[in-house]
């Protein structure tokens, strides 16, 4: 009778696949049902229900105005005679057709103001609108309006709103805002707005790369710790594993698929920490001011290299060739020197 035995290195992979099932199931989102569509910059989510139907996506048609900004004071009627354009959220600036300018393009430098209305119900719980990784500068408000038509602003910055384009935009990466939405014993309504600059800068890309959400406050903090918690707990074991291998290597230096699976292994932890883990920093508060999220940019930008380099490495070490360590090696450097001399 043959028996099969597994190596050290083998069981590893095994557990590096189980590590990779986690993370994808700890962030996979629960089916539910789809949500209204923004009609004519108003979204009515009076038959949504937070707590059974989930988180609500603010994605869509916004209002539009490209050089405008918003009064002291105003009512949605005004909001919607100042913004006449309509844009996506999430989606970039350039390359879309100029909404003032017929047949030009918008480009990655300007200002531009978005405005949403959403309707809500009767709600027993605090709700939170959250705005993830907002890379431009940018004024972000929302305006409770009451029963009598009265607008309460509060506002929120991320980096500092220009509108002069001689006035370099003060850009906060990965800056996450978050607005209480408190309890209401009757239906109401809230409009959101979001100033947006991008003046002088080095940003190569400009406009809202993320949907702002509306979380019941008390699913979302339990769906935090599951989702987080799993993540970290997956990437603690990966880490293990590859520095495992790296001391394995250092006892048994011929072992030489232990060497560059260690290193995969220490690369994927750098580059998820990161790069994907973003958002979980900046729910800590290490990034106020922007600076360290761009040495964390500058961070992944260093690690990708190696995890390109060591992959195919591995598997070279594994089932060798006489092509993949030329190809591994154009790869890392063709990906490698453009990556380092950026960051």
């Amino acid at each position: 009778m043959k028996v099969f035995q597994l190596n050290t290195l083998q069981i590893s992979c095994w557990c590096l696949a189980g590590l990779f099932l986690l993370s994808a199931a700890a962030h996979a989102e629960p089916s539910k049902k789809v949500r209204p569509e923004i009609i004519e910059g108003t979204l009515d989510l009076t038959d949504w229900d937070l707590q059974t139907d989930g988180p609500a996506a603010l994605g869509g048609q916004w209002l539009f105005g490209w050089k405008k900004s918003l009064p002291e004071a105003f009512e949605w009627t005004e909001v919607q005679a100042l913004l006449t354009q309509r844009f996506s959220i999430p989606a970039r600036w350039e390359g879309k057709p100029h909404p003032v300018e017929e047949g030009e393009r918008l480009g990655r430098h300007g200002f531009a103001t978005y405005a949403l209305r959403v309707m809500l119900p009767p709600y027993a719980h605090e709700r939170h609108l959250e705005f993830k990784g907002l890379m431009l500068a940018a004024r972000v408000g929302l305006h409770h309006v009451d029963g009598a038509g009265q607008v309460r602003s509060v506002f929120q910055n991320a980096g500092t709103f220009t509108t002069g384009t001689d006035e370099p935009s003060t850009n906060n990466a990965y800056r996450r805002l978050r607005f209480l939405v408190p309890a209401s014993s009757q239906g109401s309504e809230f409009i959101v707005t979001i100033e947006l600059s991008n003046h002088a800068t080095s940003f190569l890309s400009a406009g809202i790369f993320g949907r702002p959400m509306l979380y019941d406050s008390k699913d979302e903090y339990q769906a935090r710790i599951t989702r987080w918690g799993g993540y970290l707990f997956s990437l603690g074991v990966c880490f293990m594993i590859g520095l495992y291998h790296l001391i394995v290597f250092f006892f048994r230096r011929k072992n030489l698929p232990a060497l560059y699976f260690g290193m995969f292994c220490l690369a994927y932890v750098g580059n998820i920490l990161a790069g994907n883990l973003a958002t979980f920093w900046a729910e800590l508060g290490l990034f106020p001011d922007g600076e360290g999220w761009l040495r964390i940019i500058r961070l992944q930008l260093l690690v990708l290299p190696g995890f390109a380099i060591a992959g195919p490495a591995f598997v070279n070490s594994l089932v060798p060739s006489t092509w993949l360590p030329k190809l591994t090696r154009f790869w890392g450097l063709g990906l490698g020197v453009p990556l380092a001399l950026f960051a």
